[in-house]
């Protein structure tokens, strides 16, 4: 039999514009983004008791300074008012793992960053939000990323592009100035 009948070649050509992508590639993806938002609630989790290095940009410059001096010069408690840009770097162990960025824009409108590293320094995990307590909520934008740095999923209104969003602790603006975690 050398040719199949017209009928037949419909049907195998449905099924086959019908099926669905591979499970495999589909679920990789989804436990991967599931690992990292597992292992980043581990970090919070683990840090949320201690105290981070706080670091202030001031003028051009980076430099550390106490949690004490951050409230005063304004941080979280009152946003824009003379610290348009601070960090809080946590560490667990012997190394740095979390950071939660703020700036403010001359409006006086904060934006929040929480970027969790893995142990050998990649970014694992970004999330954007308009204040800090939203970082935690399902309201934050996120984005997931492999050890490569590549873009494994991100919801929608992440903003790639953002200058704060670094890949590799290493990377930072103000690593440079920051102690040693051990």
């Amino acid at each position: 039999m050398k040719y199949m009948s017209k009928s037949v070649a419909l049907f195998l050509g449905f099924l086959i514009c019908a099926m669905p992508a591979p499970i495999a590639a589909q679920s990789s993806g989804t436990s991967a983004v599931a690992q990292i938002d597992s292992d980043c609630d581990a970090v919070l989790s683990a840090t949320s008791q201690t105290t981070p290095v706080a670091v202030v940009l001031h003028g051009k410059k980076w430099v550390v300074v106490n949690l004490a001096q951050l409230y005063l010069a304004g941080g979280p408690k009152n946003p824009g008012q003379g610290t348009p840009h601070y960090a809080e770097v946590y560490k667990h162990g012997a190394r740095y793992v979390y950071v939660r960025e703020v700036s403010f824009d001359k409006y006086s409108q904060q934006h929040a960053l929480g970027l969790c590293y893995r142990n050998d320094g990649t970014l694992a995990r970004a999330r954007q939000a308009k204040t800090i307590p939203a970082l935690s909520s399902e309201t934050a934008q996120r984005a997931y990323y492999a050890a490569d740095g590549t873009l494994i999923q991100k919801t929608p209104d992440f903003n790639e592009k953002d200058p704060t969003v670094v890949k590799n602790f290493n990377d930072l603006q103000y690593f440079s100035v920051l102690p040693p975690p051990s």
